[in-house]
């Protein structure tokens, strides 16, 4: 999730005081890198999602083809998933191809 002030600058969430200043009011941006968003999805989910789909097919090979899968799926449908919970999105897409499989 990408931060930015009312000033411009990026403002990272951990470094957030309780009572942040008027120019430093956070706003959430949607849609300004949806790439690097996306991508920060990916590097902090795929080891979930690897062991979610390992536990589901018990095949190394298939499990990663799974996850690739899962996660062309999300990104089409990136604007739905991140309103929510993206991981608990992209878990039910994984549970649906391994059903459909």
């Amino acid at each position: 999730m990408m931060l930015v002030s009312a000033g411009g600058g990026v403002v990272a969430q951990e470094r957030l005081s309780p009572r942040p200043a008027a120019d430093d009011v956070p706003v959430l941006v949607r849609g300004i890198d949806r790439e690097a968003e996306f991508a920060a999805f990916v590097t902090s989910a795929a080891p979930a999602l690897g062991r979610t789909a390992w536990l589901l097919c018990g095949d190394a090979h298939r499990a990663e083809e799974l996850v690739q899968h899962t996660l062309v799926r999300t990104y089409l449908a990136w604007d739905v998933a991140r309103q929510g919970e993206p991981l608990a999105y992209a878990r039910r897409v994984l549970a649906n191809l391994r059903i459909d499989t």
